[in-house]
């Protein structure tokens, strides 16, 4: 294999956010054998970089924004963003049915006040299912606060301010922790069309412009890094990571992987906790099979 597309988020992440001493070794390794690594992620541009410098690694190309931003280390090679109007129209739907969400623009990544007041309403509604429902709501809270710290995150005050301030959106997060909200949206807007809706997490719903996905944005980036498809081995966790199975020559699901995620992929590494990729990694240079158990299809 040429290159290898990794994830981060379930994927080349630990739970703490942060890659691992020993994944950064083994992603070095990989790339001192001449190969090419590629980050595959829904998280934008500059908190992809971020991450990799903390860890001390280099990436050879981004697909970002779960492909809304296709690039190599030196420069954005394509931009596919949502139709203004639209954006406008999901944040709108977004606000008047009480979501929480995170809009990840040119400009930045935004939310608005009235979505993080009902973040806060909704963290105090789920921490009540709890026996310790503050302790509960201490830990959500300081787990929202950090990832909003690492992101940079600014505020509209409305979603008018997208056709105002001629936003240019690529994607809309939306985070519950209602199943069932999350639900409502991928019925409403299948039906609406003209967007593409996916997940890379049981707390998230990922709305974003039809061509910006991850497997398509791979095959767009590996020909300016000189590689195919073909040669590409893949590892995720996620819905969001599905593209990228069909796409590649190999794919590598991760031990945390939802079920369905698992089936679709050729191997099974380990947790993201465990050092999956590294060991994934390992096993493909010593020219062995990325994975702990084998998929069945």
């Amino acid at each position: 294999m040429e290159s290898i597309a990794i994830d981060m988020d379930g994927t080349l992440l630990s739970s703490d956010n942060k890659i691992s001493q020993t994944n950064a070794e083994a992603l070095k390794k990989w790339q001192a054998d001449g190969r090419r690594f590629i980050i595959a992620t829904g998280r934008g541009l500059n908190d992809a970089k971020r991450l990799l410098a903390e860890a001390g690694v280099e990436s050879d190309g981004f697909v970002c924004a779960n492909g809304g931003i296709i690039g190599t280390s030196n420069e954005i090679l394509h931009r596919f963003t949502m139709n203004q109007k639209l954006a406008y129209d999901v944040a709108s739907w977004l606000s008047d049915n009480n979501y929480y969400y995170h809009m990840f623009t040119e400009e930045g990544i935004f939310t608005t006040t009235e979505a993080y007041h009902i973040f806060l309403k909704e963290m105090e509604h789920f921490a009540k299912t709890y026996e310790d429902p503050e302790a509960v709501k201490k830990s959500i809270q300081n787990q929202a606060d950090m990832h909003i710290k690492n992101l940079g995150l600014k505020e509209i005050p409305n979603p008018s301010t997208i056709i105002e301030s001629d936003m240019t959106v690529y994607k809309f997060l939306v985070v519950s922790l209602f199943s069932d909200k999350l639900e409502t949206i991928s019925t409403v807007w299948d039906e609406h069309g003209g967007v593409l809706i996916t997940s890379s997490g049981k707390e998230n719903i990922e709305i974003m412009a039809p061509e910006a996905e991850k497997g398509t944005g791979l095959k767009r980036l590996l020909p300016t890094l000189n590689t195919s498809i073909e040669e590409t081995v893949v590892i995720g966790d996620s819905y969001n990571d599905l593209s990228m199975f069909q796409a590649a020559g190999t794919s590598v699901a991760m031990g945390n992987a939802n079920p369905d995620v698992k089936e679709a992929a050729d191997y099974v590494t380990a947790h993201h906790d465990e050092d999956g990729v590294a060991q994934a990694i390992e096993a493909i240079l010593a020219g062995q099979t990325p994975s702990q158990e084998t998929s069945t299809t």
